[in-house]
């Protein structure tokens, strides 16, 4: 089943965004989504597939029951299979109201990362095995009055996975040692700039064990006060907040160093 075709068109601003790594992110759309079609019709169907294709997703086999009652739609993949792992998902519309009314829930466990990173982030360096889970509200008739009326929690839970391009373990273990020496009075900022330009190429990478972050939404604005990267020898917590109505990350993290594996 491929959606492409009755799905819009990106703009021109999302388009460049999505080839650029340069490019600045695209604002909100404002254009109005017209909700009036659910008011027109009662329906109530189930349907399966092998597969669903939208222009930056894959699905695989899927069980989709739909219902439609005064304007109010009812959506639920009761079977969903994604990115090599597999959950459920649902989606209430509610038309009948002034401000039409979104409710979605997503629970999917055994994602093969890089691949659904890739396709749906636009990212190549990331890999492991994870999973989603969250349940959001917003209201408004476009993108941009959903993202600023957004609300709900979630987790993100990935283990086994690596980052490529750049060693962290590499800086964290140089940026310990030169703190160590500066309790003896020496301090060479130039070994720290180099370590972090030698952790950087193409053959660099940053294995991990597990990296979770549960998170909350209030009004389009992403918290999460306890995010959590555990690898070999090293673990990384952060915290803070991205602003998805202003588009603002404002987040800081705190890296740990071992010097054994008994001390992890």
């Amino acid at each position: 089943l491929d959606l492409t075709p009755y799905l819009p068109e990106p703009t021109a601003g999302e388009q460049a965004a999505r080839e650029s790594k340069d490019a600045a992110f695209p604002a909100w759309p404002t254009t109005p989504i017209d909700f009036s079609p659910l008011t027109a019709i009662n329906a109530d169907l189930s349907a399966t597939t092998d597969g669903i294709v939208m222009p930056t997703m894959a699905f695989g086999r899927s069980a989709l029951a739909v219902k439609i009652t005064d304007g109010v739609l009812d959506a639920n993949l009761r079977e969903v299979n994604l990115y090599d792992g597999g959950g459920s998902a649902s989606l209430r519309v509610n038309a009948a109201r002034a401000t039409p009314a979104l409710q979605t829930t997503l629970d999917l466990k055994g994602l093969n990362a890089r691949n659904f990173a890739r396709d749906v982030l636009g990212m190549s360096r990331l890999s492991g095995i994870g999973g989603v889970n969250t349940t959001l509200t917003m209201t408004g008739n476009n993108v941009d009055s959903f993202v600023r009326t957004l609300n709900g929690t979630g987790s993100i839970l990935l283990d086994k996975g690596k980052f490529e391009g750049i060693d962290l373990g590499k800086i964290i273990a140089t940026a310990n040692t030169l703190i160590s020496g500066y309790s003896q009075g020496s301090f060479d900022t130039a070994v720290l700039l180099t370590a972090v330009s030698d952790a950087r190429g193409p053959a660099s990478e940053t294995q991990f064990s597990q990296l979770d972050s549960p998170f909350t939404i209030s009004n389009g604005v992403v918290s999460s006060s306890n995010i959590m990267l555990r690898g070999p020898l090293y673990m990384i917590a952060g915290e803070g907040t991205v602003n998805l109505p202003d588009q603002r990350i404002d987040m800081a993290f705190l890296p740990t160093v071992f010097a054994s594996l008994e001390d992890e």
